[in-house]
């Protein structure tokens, strides 16, 4: 392999890497092909271009360590998304075990098909043989391999890091088969994807009928309500607020206001060790609010959200010890959707 091609493929898998942090596993399997075939001056300048292309997301995120705000800082994610320096070795063993279960199902709820987990239960024996079939290029096999691996170690359900990487996951359930069985399968991911893509389009045209369009699984009238708190907030707070809320990306966007996630831990926790505590306690998430600036505090309870309870369960705990801390400002059309205006201290709640 020459290097022009080398350095195209460290610019690429780079971009992945900053597209999505489980890219990574793209990087290391390049590398670690490159290793095992020593290649060694091809792995140097893959290694050095890859690694300066990363570096300045990690140098950021080392400098801005604040468990406030996971989606921004390496913080949240030492501390509860991942086995390897986490947790008792039980629970360990529990997480793992918990997500070598679930992997196996994952074609259910992508596909949406009732018998889409019998389908995938029968396509990971083919699975884990198509990976050592040279075939699947090296390289391919080491991604697939590092990422399936990250998946198991990771406090969180896999599907979403599955999507992606679905088609090279179909190939290698091909390969892996016997000649025989291959039509099968070929036909089962054409019909996969007539599936989806009919779903999709169904979907599309009843949200243009009916003028309602929702990414999330939520009624029209929970979306409504929370048009109307991203309405408030862009009316009524001023440029420099600061959002506690658990869809604070969303917020963000809508609004323009800077918007965190003032919790510690990972609510999915609550689904693997049956953690009450997922997100720490009131008293830390208090704290939170109070380093980080939090002027608002929005309350969106959106059912199908994990940390949907725990968040407001940690508001109105905070709001029974520190009730001079907080003062309702609004309430959607659902009086469940709510908007705090929070101040740290008492002095700071009785002059605003």
């Amino acid at each position: 392999v020459s290097l022009p091609p080398i350095f195209g493929a460290a610019i690429l898998a780079a971009a992945a890497y900053h597209t999505r942090t489980i890219g990574f596993c793209l990087v290391i399997a390049v590398m670690a092909s490159l290793a095992w075939q020593r290649r060694m001056r091809q792995l140097a300048c893959f290694t050095l271009t890859a690694g300066c292309l990363a570096a300045p997301w990690l140098v950021w995120q080392a400098l801005n360590r604040s468990a406030a705000d996971p989606y921004l800082s390496q913080e949240n994610y030492y501390s509860s998304y991942n086995v390897v320096v986490n947790f008792e070795l039980l629970e360990k063993v529990r997480i793992v075990l918990t997500n070598l279960l679930f992997l196996p199902f994952s074609a259910r709820p992508i596909f949406d098909l009732v018998w889409g987990g019998a389908l995938g239960l029968l396509a990971t024996p083919f699975l884990v043989r198509g990976l050592w079939r040279k075939e699947l290029a090296l390289p391919i096999r080491g991604f697939l391999g590092f990422s399936l691996l990250v998946m198991l170690l990771w406090v969180w359900p896999p599907l979403r890091f599955l999507i992606p990487i679905l088609p090279l996951l179909l190939l290698g359930v091909w390969l892996g088969s016997p000649a025989r069985l291959r039509p099968f399968w070929t036909l089962s991911f054409v019909l996969l994807s007539l599936w989806s893509a009919t779903a999709s389009h169904s979907y599309a045209k009843w949200a243009e009928t009916s003028g309602f369009y929702c990414p999330v699984p939520t009624g029209q009238e929970e979306w409504k309500s929370f048009q109307q708190q991203l309405d408030w907030v862009r009316t009524n707070t001023p440029g420099n607020a600061v959002l506690q809320a658990n869809v604070d990306p969303t917020l963000f966007l809508f609004t323009g206001r800077h918007a965190i996630r003032g919790s510690h831990g990972n609510a999915s926790l609550t689904w693997y060790l049956d953690r009450s505590d997922a997100l720490g306690s009131p008293e830390q998430f208090h704290k939170t609010l109070v380093r980080n600036g939090v002027t608002h505090v929005v309350d969106t309870p959106w059912t199908w959200f994990l940390e949907t309870k725990l968040l407001t369960a940690l508001i109105e705990a905070d709001r029974k010890t520190h009730p001079q801390s907080w003062t309702l400002l609004h309430e959607a059309s659902n009086p469940n959707y709510k908007i705090y205006r929070f101040s740290g201290d008492a002095a700071g709640a009785s002059t605003r």
